[in-house]
């Protein structure tokens, strides 16, 4: 796209989950796998974690409101990283880095692709009432996916700083 190319919401809601996913996976690339477990402060989120919990929300997202009956995630992972879980600071609790990422590129890109079959009248319609704190319309889910990265991509460079990792951004 150029400067003159006008932006539709399809548009910017797929840049914005393009570039919240760019910035968790920068943020966690340089982390080693024991760096990767390290919780900032006793009931923090490490960035395993994070990774996880993105990976299964993407899959969760897309079984709300496409209602597919079966998910990308294994199903375990809702105990591990679903909404209300405690992570653990035991890497025998959780898959590997490369399952976690394989995971997260598989749900992104399906979110990703059924984004991009809606029409302008479906991403304007509203979401289910219960869904209404999180986004209005299918259209905004797609930036609310991304905010929701950013939320925990933070929690991932809490833990940096508290490493002594160099920032990321700045």
């Amino acid at each position: 796209m150029d400067a003159t190319t006008s932006l539709t919401a399809l548009d910017l809601g797929l840049l914005a989950l393009e570039q919240s996913r760019t910035y968790l996976l920068k943020c966690v690339d340089d982390m080693s796998d024991t760096d990767l477990l390290h919780r900032p402060a006793e009931t923090g989120n490490h960035a395993l974690w994070v990774m996880g919990h993105i990976a299964w929300s993407d899959d969760f997202f897309l079984q709300q409101f496409t209602k597919a009956e079966s998910g990308i995630a294994p199903e375990e992972w809702g105990e591990k990283f679903g909404m209300g879980s405690s992570p653990t600071s035991d890497p025998d609790d959780y898959p590997t880095r490369l399952e976690i990422m394989e995971v997260m590129d598989k749900t992104r890109a399906a979110l990703i692709a059924w984004c991009k079959t809606q029409s302008d009248e479906q991403l304007g319609a509203e979401v289910p009432a219960e869904w209404k704190g999180f986004a209005r319309n299918f259209g905004m889910l797609m930036t609310s996916v991304a905010w929701h990265e950013g939320i925990h991509t933070g929690q991932v460079l809490e833990a940096r700083r508290s490493l002594d990792m160099k920032p990321m951004y700045g």
